[in-house]
């Protein structure tokens, strides 16, 4: 009986990192890039953004200088019940819509604001953080793969501080591994990947199908559950880069990580078994697969824990007297 316990203990470990080795694979082979000669979809491009007068000057001037033709974008910064100057920042270069009340939340910020300027039938979204950096190409590649007959864009999630501390640094790492191992390589498959919170598009459809944004903790978790009970699977676009600034100090992590967390949980208990039973009545692995993402721990999560105690472990010897 103990020997049958500890083969059981020994599966619980090593079925898991085997299945993500084994699913890994695929994501050696990046497809090639859509691209589009005459470009005709309309972009709405959105940044919810409190008190971010800091940073939200770069993500601003990027969507200015999209090459993607003008007449097709319509870039919109988000003040969310800012009392910095974010707005008087932010529409030096584009367009601002403040938002005075209101749950404290992106995606109830992002559903305010489409509430009031809706959709339209041949207009996607794109969502980025105040804080993102992207090329001047960005928008197009992303509208081009949508014209390609995707309903929802995840784009790679990169890290524009990787250098500014331990913590800084494994973020980067966790996020450039997963980026082909776990994005990518579920992508190829046919599967969904995940959805990022920044970086991702959605056509209107897709939007509908969902039920909108939610004030979620983690709207994407969410949002990414709702529209794979839809039927709608997110593509991973492995060329187009969103730059993202990373915590750098251990409260900052330790808090963003929390909320993470607690957002995740809540999405296992709102959609968990709703995603096993649409998996298995209707056969869809790739409902199964979200559930064993769902239910596995962060790995970003688990590297900042490790980096966390080996920040503190040099701050410790770096107060020793010499």
């Amino acid at each position: 009986m103990l020997r049958v316990l500890i083969w059981l203990g020994q599966l619980l470990f090593v079925g898991p990192a085997l299945y993500s080795s084994i699913i890994a694979a695929w994501g050696l082979k990046t497809p090639p890039d859509p691209r589009v000669t005459e470009p005709s979809r309309r972009i709405r491009v959105v940044v919810a953004a409190h008190n971010e007068a800091g940073v939200i000057a770069g993500i601003a001037e990027d969507l200015a200088s999209q090459t993607y033709p003008q007449r097709l974008l319509n870039a919109c910064v988000v003040a969310d019940r800012c009392t910095d100057d974010t707005a008087k920042v932010a529409s030096r270069f584009i367009d601002v819509v403040e938002r005075e009340h209101g749950e404290g939340a992106k995606g109830a910020a992002i559903a305010w604001y489409l509430e009031g300027a809706p959709l339209e039938p041949d207009e996607a979204l794109v969502v980025l953080d105040a804080d993102n950096r992207i090329g001047a190409d960005y928008v197009e590649r992303v509208a081009a793969s949508l014209e390609s007959g995707v309903e929802v864009v995840q784009t790679y999630l990169d890290v524009s501080n990787p250098d500014g501390s331990v913590l800084a640094t494994a973020n980067a790492l966790t996020y450039w591994a997963s980026n082909r191992m776990v994005q990518l390589s579920r992508s190829n498959i046919g599967w969904s990947c995940d959805l990022g919170g920044t970086g991702m598009a959605l056509t209107r459809d897709a939007l509908d199908a969902a039920g909108g944004f939610s004030d979620d903790l983690t709207d994407d978790v969410a949002l990414n559950a709702r529209l794979n009970l839809a039927g709608i699977r997110a593509k991973w676009l492995h060329t187009a880069r969103v730059f993202d600034e990373k915590p750098t100090d251990t409260k900052s992590t330790v808090t963003q990580r929390s909320r993470w967390v607690r957002g995740k949980r809540d999405a296992q208990r709102q959609y968990g078994w709703s995603l096993v039973r649409g998996g298995i009545a209707d056969r869809q692995p790739a409902l199964l697969d979200l559930v064993f993402r769902l239910y596995n721990p962060g790995r970003s999560f688990i590297a900042d824990r490790k980096s966390t105690r080996l920040n503190s472990s040099h701050t410790d010897i770096s107060r020793m007297p010499s």
